[in-house]
């Protein structure tokens, strides 16, 4: 780094980016340390959030209906953090 000594190495930051019809790509998450914590975000968005609070089912659907019986969800042991999410929707706040 000597011929440029002012230059300063940041680390990399990993965003979700949202586009819909002809309209320009804009943020769909806030920024992830990693690129794996980003594509988290991504399916969880994809698969709770979004069919909720589309109307698509009801808040208070099961979690893991989808899910083989004995086996478990990416979101089983964030069952608080759901929990949390399904009283938001469901007063109508947040």
């Amino acid at each position: 780094m000597e011929s440029h000594p002012d230059v300063v190495l940041m680390p990399a930051a990993f965003l979700i980016v949202e586009r819909s019809g002809n309209e320009p790509w804009t943020p769909g998450s806030s920024l992830h340390a990693t690129a794996h914590d980003a594509r988290r975000t991504l399916v969880f968005a994809l698969t709770w959030m979004q069919p909720r609070t589309r109307g698509l089912i009801p808040c208070d659907a099961e979690t893991d209906k989808h899910v083989g019986k004995g086996k478990q969800s990416a979101w089983g042991s964030s069952s608080k953090m759901l929990s949390d999410l399904k009283k938001t929707l469901a007063s109508g706040s947040g």
